[in-house]
């Protein structure tokens, strides 16, 4: 899963977003969201939080994922790698 879904979403909503946002966000099948998110769960990377929802006459409880201090700290030092190696592939202009 790209970064990009969880950074983009993580500074909306105080840092909290929805598994559709992430998945729309980040290309995924939602199988494929699902793997990555009990991965990121797993590794305290994300946390789970649940949002009490009014829809019509039902109340759902909506789960909300949010990026830890350690998932912070994760991305951080993979952008710094990133940057540190050149890309295999060429930039076209």
């Amino acid at each position: 899963m790209s970064d990009q879904g969880l950074r983009h979403d993580s500074e909306s909503r105080e840092g909290a977003t929805t598994r559709t946002k992430l998945m729309y966000g980040s290309f995924l099948s939602y199988s494929q969201l699902n793997e990555y998110l009990l991965f990121l769960l797993e590794n305290d990377l994300i946390s789970q939080h649940h949002h009490q929802q009014q829809q019509k006459k039902n109340e759902r409880d909506i789960p909300l994922f949010m990026i830890t201090e350690k998932g912070t700290q994760f991305l951080s030092i993979y952008n710094q790698m990133n940057e540190m190696i050149p890309s295999a592939i060429p930039q076209t202009n």
